[in-house]
């Protein structure tokens, strides 16, 4: 008997608030402190009460009419974006999540109210929006992602963001995540922002492992965001990174990746030869799994390939590096012991079999050269050497919010 007493207690609560005058400030922020418990932690029984809610009584639609309608108003704006993010995470609501994007336009929303409140001193509104953009573009489709591309300046407001709270790690963090999205829209300042993120914030795992996850994206989407990582010294990031977190599986994934991408670049190549940069080589020569740990699982499997193609990528590009890899660390002899085992795939055998011949230097230079030209992205977002090596869209591995009683504390890797 529980459950229709609280449902008509909401019910009520929304009558109010549809009633009241939207742009009655008070009476709004009444309303949406009175729904806040109903989100306050994972409850079946609560969540049951908002699907009822949802298909009754348009709770989202009441929610985003007062925040709308009261965008100066922070503490409005921090509860009822909150409030949306909690509901559009729900499995059972996914349509409600498609009809905000792409009928009541809650991406506007929720970037104009960060617009807004990005100079303010109220943090908690920032980080509600960018919870919410982060929800939404985590379980929308590629329809919706575009959508959010196309707001006028979307690359210089989170930037912007970025600059006014660099010192708040749970806050930059959000914006990294959101930044994993942003495509070609990112600009001049953008990667530059991300890459002074992880500077600052080196020891904090979710901006570190958001960062990465951010660099990738924007190092796949187009020539100048690469160019302007390469500029804000990406492979001394990585060289951090991997000097702080060798063994998180995950990290050693992003990293792998954003080399490979960056190696894409003839100045990318010309840098890396330059800065001559051993440990980078050596810590990357270290990540590449024990035989002791094959599994066969996807994951394990991801690591490798990303592993083996970037340690490709580096024996390509550098005649130094490749010797330092064979010679020094020895990397030829442990990617050989792989071929002794058996392997979960035989696709994943020729991996290794042309990652083996580009670091021992077998390929002619003519082959090593069209390889690293028509490195590309392939239809389904893989990469691959001229078909005959690939790796996994890091699309598929977004940043996804982990949560508490207090709400949205942190981030960890997932599936789309």
């Amino acid at each position: 008997m529980r459950m229709p007493t609280t449902l008509e207690h909401y019910t009520a609560v929304l009558t109010k608030m549809t009633r009241a005058s939207r742009t009655d400030s008070a009476a709004q922020l009444l309303g949406l402190q009175c729904l806040a418990p109903l989100f306050s932690d994972k409850n079946l029984e609560r969540e049951k009460v908002t699907e009822v809610l949802e298909t009754v009584s348009h709770l989202t639609k009441a929610v985003h009419r007062a925040v709308t309608s009261n965008m100066s108003n922070a503490r409005v704006g921090s509860l009822g974006l909150r409030i949306c993010a909690h509901i559009c995470g729900m499995e059972a609501l996914q349509s409600t999540c498609e009809a905000l994007i792409f009928k009541e336009n809650i991406f506007d929303t929720a970037v104009e109210i960060l617009r807004t409140h990005v100079n303010g001193n109220d943090v908690a509104v920032v980080r509600s929006s960018l919870c919410l953009l982060n929800t939404l573009l985590s379980r929308t489709s590629n329809s919706g992602i575009i959508k959010f591309q196309r707001i006028h300046s979307i690359g210089e407001t989170l930037n912007n963001t970025i600059k006014q709270h660099i010192d708040d790690a749970p806050t930059v963090e959000w914006v990294l995540a959101t930044s994993s999205y942003i495509g070609e829209q990112g600009g001049r300042g953008l990667p530059k922002s991300i890459c002074m993120c992880m500077s600052t914030h080196p020891t904090d795992a979710g901006v570190v492992r958001s960062g990465l996850s951010a660099c990738c994206s924007l190092a796949r989407s187009s020539e100048m965001n690469r160019m302007v990582l390469l500029n804000s010294g990406c492979f001394s990031i990585v060289r951090s990174v991997l000097d702080l977190r060798p063994a998180h599986r995950d990290v050693v994934v992003s990293c792998s990746i954003l080399i490979c991408n960056l190696l894409r670049t003839t100045v990318g190549q010309q840098i890396f030869k330059t800065d001559n940069d051993d440990r980078l080589v050596r810590l990357l020569a270290g990540c590449l799994p024990h035989t002791s740990e094959l599994d066969y699982s996807s994951s394990f499997t991801f690591t490798l390939r990303s592993v083996l193609t970037c340690l490709a990528m580096i024996s390509l590009s550098s005649e130094s590096a490749r010797h330092l890899l064979v010679d020094s660390c020895g990397v030829d002899s442990s990617i050989e012991k792989f071929l002794e085992l058996k392997l979960s795939t035989v696709r994943l055998r020729f991996d290794i079999e042309f990652s083996l011949a580009a670091i021992r230097g077998e390929l002619e230079k003519d082959a090593k050269d069209q390889l690293l030209k028509e490195m590309k992205e392939g239809s389904d977002g893989t990469r691959m050497f001229d078909g005959a090596l690939s790796l996994k869209e890091q699309r598929g591995k977004v940043m996804k919010p982990t949560r508490d009683h207090n709400g949205v504390v942190g981030m960890k890797m997932g599936s789309a």
